[in-house]
């Protein structure tokens, strides 16, 4: 299969789920494991795309990233991070 007329049948699918009301993360799930399976060949693309993925979770390196999110959320929604702004403005 040519891939410009892969690109096209991938995008669309994405956005014929995003349409009828998917959740993103279930549509981009949707066609990635359908353009693994057409791409990759067949069964041997399914396993080649668990393996990646339980490769991509075991790296470390980027776990501190939602962490810190999650830590500037918590210091917003709780009023941490204003009063923090407004001591150091006080100071400066």
């Amino acid at each position: 299969m040519d891939w410009g007329l892969t690109l096209t049948l991938m995008l669309g699918g994405l956005a014929v789920l995003l349409l009828i009301g998917l959740p993103v993360a279930f549509a981009f799930i949707a066609v990635t494991t359908v353009g693994a399976y057409f791409v990759l060949g067949g069964d041997r693309g399914i396993l080649q795309l668990a393996r990646n993925s339980a490769q991509s979770v075991a790296n470390f390196q980027l776990a501190p990233i939602p962490l810190f999110i999650l830590m500037g959320e918590i210091l917003f929604q709780t009023g941490v991070a204003h009063r923090a702004i407004d001591a150091i403005e006080r100071v400066v």
